[in-house]
């Protein structure tokens, strides 16, 4: 992705693991891309990392994230089923 590509937000998950004496938090989101193509931001502690996903992979990405987190902030309308 370079730094002149335009990203639409579609949704964004955030998991808080709570450990004895410690939380890790894991913050998700899944972005369309200008081109068409998808990618999914992750932030965690330690950094950022990304995955890059065609509309099948996000499709899916998204179903998993509805069905584990009911209260998932979507704000996207598109055809993405």
């Amino acid at each position: 992705m370079s730094d002149t590509t335009t990203r639409t937000l579609i949704a964004n998950t955030c998991r808080i693991d709570v450990h004895p004496f410690d939380f890790k938090s894991v913050e998700q989101e899944l972005y369309l891309l200008d081109d068409g193509s998808y990618l999914v931001e992750i932030r965690r502690q330690q950094g950022r990392s990304h995955i890059d996903l065609d509309e099948a992979q996000a499709t899916e990405w998204l179903r998993d994230q509805i069905f584990s987190y009911p209260n998932i902030d979507t704000a996207y309308q598109g055809s993405l089923r």
